[in-house]
Parts: structure tokens; sequence; C-alpha cells
């Protein structure tokens, strides 16, 4: 079981793990602990349905339609079931309004105790943005950083944010813990490049560049070690 949790690019790295892990012949399941959209081709409403779809090579998303064209989590059970009974179960843990930046609230994110993985997303567009312009929950970020609503985000204060326990890393005690910077595309490469190095030197031993959930030239080893 691996959670996705943050913000800017969480579902998107969700399908593109998806896609990668069925394409080397995993049989993967995909869901959320919070909401997703339901998607067109890959929900299946029972288990023979996701059958199916491993038969022909995809991987399966399942959940409770809910209003909005959404899924919402399915039952204890159901997610103890394809924990146990697929090689790979992905589920998107957390909500950001399609912001790039998050700070969670005390109920956030949902991981369930199983999680053997959490995968922290941020989005690098965050960076030289406003706190109340790009992060979800500004109030909080601008709490932890001891700063106003208008002020203009570093790559220190990413880094930061990404490390702390109130933060991006929270729930990761006991659990590997990667983090994936996402929307890294012309000039903000080198910025992540950048943060990569501040988050290590924070204790993150693990960080991937990513555009569109899928991995930069160069990145695909430790993106696959994600999979792991």
């Amino acid at each position: 079981m691996i959670c996705i949790t943050g913000a800017g690019g969480k579902t998107s790295l969700l399908y593109a793990l998806a896609e990668r892990a069925a394409a080397a012949g995993k049989r993967v399941v995909v869901s959320t602990t919070t909401h997703i959209f339901q998607p067109a081709e890959e929900y299946a409403y029972d288990r023979i349905e996701v059958l199916k779809l491993w038969k022909q090579g995809r991987f399966a998303v399942v959940g409770t339609p809910c209003e909005g064209g959404k899924l919402k989590s399915p039952s204890e059970e159901e997610l103890a079931f394809w924990d146990e009974y697929a090689d790979l179960l992905l589920l998107e843990a957390d909500g950001s309004k399609h912001l790039p930046l998050k700070v969670p609230a005390s109920h956030e994110p949902v991981v369930p105790a199983a999680c053997r993985c959490l995968v922290g997303v941020m989005g690098m567009d965050a960076w030289k943005n406003s706190l109340q312009d790009a992060c979800f929950r500004p109030q909080l970020a601008c709490a932890l950083l001891q700063q106003g609503p208008e002020h203009e985000i570093s790559l220190e204060d990413m880094a930061f944010l990404g490390s702390s326990p109130l933060g991006l890393a929270k729930e990761s005690e006991g659990r590997r813990f990667p983090v994936v910077l996402n929307k890294c595309e012309g000039s903000l490469i080198p910025a992540a490049e950048d943060l990569r190095q501040l988050l290590q030197r924070r204790g993150i031993e693990r960080v991937v560049l990513t555009a569109e959930g899928r991995p930069l030239v160069g990145e695909e080893e430790v993106y696959d070690a994600l999979l792991d």
C-alpha cells in the first residue's frame, strides 16, 4: 500500500505510477481515502471488473460513486482485501484544491495503518508565489513559517514545509517517505534540483523530479524505486 499526499500533482502521479507498474506486469489497484474523480475507462465497479482489467494488462480504479462525478473511499474491509490481493495498492490520501502546496489540517492526511510508504508531493510552481495564492490552508502555512499571507515562497520555505512533521511529512514516521517535486519544467528544473539538496539536508534521502507525474530524463531509477 502506497499513499500519496501533499499538493501539486497527486492525481497525475497516482495514474502515472499505476500505468508504469501495470506495464511491468503488476496487478494494480488505484483508490482513495478521501475523494477522486471517477475515470471513464479504468473504473471497476466490482471485483470481477478488476480481474477483467488486469487480464488486459491495465490497472483498476475502485471506490464508491458519490456526488460530483467522484469516488469516495471503499470500506476498510475492501481496502484490506486489495492490499492483500493486489501486487500494488495506490491511494490518494489528501486533497489540495488544485494548488501546488499544502499544510494539512488536524484531520489530514487520511493514511491507513497498513500503509508502508507515504509519497509526499509538492508543485514547483509554488516557488516565488505568495502563500495566499499558492498554498492550500495558507493560514496554517503562515503559522508554521511565521510569515504573512503575502509572503513570497522561497525554496527554503518549501524545504521546511516539506520536511516538517506538521507539514508534508505528517504521518511519515515509521514509513518510507520519498518526496516528488512535480511540474519541473523549463526554469523550474534548476530550482527543483536546488530544492532536492535542501530536502536531503533535512533528512529526506529520496527526492525525484517529475513533470505531469512522470520522471524527467535521468530520474527513472529513483522514480521506479517508489514502487519497490
